[in-house]
């Protein structure tokens, strides 16, 4: 889970799912290690996902919308199979499991870091929305809010404080060069 926080942290898109990737195979080996098997089908097609839009942003280009089709299709698929024919269980809650999964399909497509930051609010909200409603483990409800805060976090660093640190500079440089345009003008 530290790495995909700290995925919020690097500066640009390739890093960003370069990190999402390595979490999201540290999740898998520890769902390995706990026989979570069916989640672990979950965070394959995560993984995927990640790889495939990580090798379009490192050739700087934009991946076809059509990956975000086919991935919510496959993500689709294997809920149809995991959960409807193997366990034979429906939740109410999977509604926003699906919804947040369809999000992060499309989201990940988006090349600005900036507008990644912002829109993952909504996935990552609907995954604690569904996971408290679920009744699922207090752990992967921890997991979510703390991976929400550290994107709200890098948007603070980043687009807030960040911001303003860069116009508060370019503003002093501004000033230092009117004194030494006025300072030559007097000589």
């Amino acid at each position: 889970m530290l790495l995909i926080a700290a995925s919020y942290f690097v500066k640009n898109k390739s890093g960003f799912l370069l990190f999402q990737s390595s979490g999201i195979f540290c999740l898998m080996l520890s769902y390995l290690c706990n026989a979570q098997y069916f989640a672990m089908i979950g965070l394959g097609i995560g993984l995927f996902r990640s790889i495939v839009f990580y090798l379009y942003e490192r050739q700087g280009k934009e991946a076809s919308i059509i990956w975000c089709y086919v991935l919510c299709a496959i993500s689709f698929a294997a809920y149809g199979i995991v959960n409807l024919g193997v366990l034979k269980s429906f939740h109410p809650a999977d509604i926003v499991y699906l919804i947040g999964l369809v999000f992060y399909m499309f989201i990940f497509r988006i090349r600005s870091i900036k507008t990644v930051r912002f829109t993952i609010l909504i996935p990552t909200a609907l995954s604690i929305v569904y996971n408290v409603w679920a009744a699922s483990p207090i752990f992967a409800v921890i997991s979510y809010c703390f991976e929400m805060s550290a994107n709200i976090l890098s948007i603070l660093k980043y687009h807030v404080f960040g911001k303003e640190k860069t116009s508060a500079t370019i503003e002093a440089a501004a000033s230092e060069d009117v004194i030494k345009t006025e300072e030559t003008l007097e000589k």
